[in-house]
């Protein structure tokens, strides 16, 4: 059965549908649907309502399992919308620990805003002053993906690192078509990742591996002589590159960069 949602966030009230079923779990290649929508992901209705929107389950065309789900925008949200096309989920994580966010994406002709954080569902009269310094530092992850970003019609895989917050640990990932086109979305994964050398490198930690930071302040960083010495020697390589040393740091890799 379709169970239509409300979801509240930020003050700001979107109409969301939904199946549910708990033993499907993330369900993050869209395998388990229930009348054609995977279960366990809100997916924005009023768009779908209005008739400018196609939300489907792609059999031809998958990077993980048997499918992908595939959005078609064929117009811009009509004027008074606020939300436009797009889908997220909520996942319960651990407060104050690092999660890798990946997910594969394919467009054509769209843009699409990403979004990756806490739930930040504010209570009846607002944040407390220690909630808004817990959400202050824990920023989220927000990115603009055209074509530039996504390639032409192609597959190409995202991965970003979020901290979670000790005030509410949960993770929200959230897409949403900007302009028309086609959006192929597929294989999105939440995993826990090393934590202990956030406290030094935060920002290197939360960055994603395409980052266009300069690695000589990482080699110039005072911090350095606080970690193992298997990833100070990383750090002096000529070949280091952000996303190699922080996989050292989170302990997605082990080998040392030399």
């Amino acid at each position: 059965m379709v169970v239509f949602v409300t979801a509240v966030s930020s003050g700001c009230t979107k109409p969301s549908i939904i199946k549910k079923d708990d033993s499907a779990g993330f369900n993050g290649s869209y395998e388990i649907v229930q009348s054609d929508l995977p279960v366990n992901w809100y997916i924005y209705y009023p768009p779908i309502l209005d008739g400018y929107v196609d939300v489907s389950l792609d059999t031809t065309d998958a990077v993980e399992g048997n499918q992908s789900l595939k959005f078609v925008a064929r117009e811009p949200p009509p004027a008074g919308r606020r939300q436009p096309p797009g889908l997220f989920q909520v996942s319960h994580a651990k407060s104050n620990t690092a999660y890798k966010v990946s997910f594969w994406l394919k467009n054509l002709d769209s843009k699409i805003l990403l979004k990756i954080g806490t739930e930040g569902k504010d209570p009846l009269f607002g944040p407390s002053e220690a909630v808004k310094r817990d959400m202050a530092a824990h920023p989220p992850v927000v990115r603009v993906l055209g074509e530039t970003e996504t390639g032409t019609n192609s597959w190409r895989q995202f991965e970003y690192i979020f901290v979670t917050s000790e005030t509410d640990p949960r993770i929200r990932f959230q897409l949403n078509m900007l302009q028309p086109g086609t959006l192929w979305i597929d294989d999105v994964r939440i995993e826990e990742v090393r934590t202990e050398n956030v406290r030094f490198f935060p920002e290197i930690i939360r960055v994603s591996c395409s980052s266009p930071m300069v690695a000589n302040s990482l080699r110039n960083s005072r911090m350095l002589k606080f970690l193992p010495g298997r990833i100070r020697k990383a750090s002096r390589s000529p070949r280091i590159n952000f996303c190699r040393f922080r996989q050292l740091m989170t302990g997605e890799i082990n080998e040392a960069l030399v």
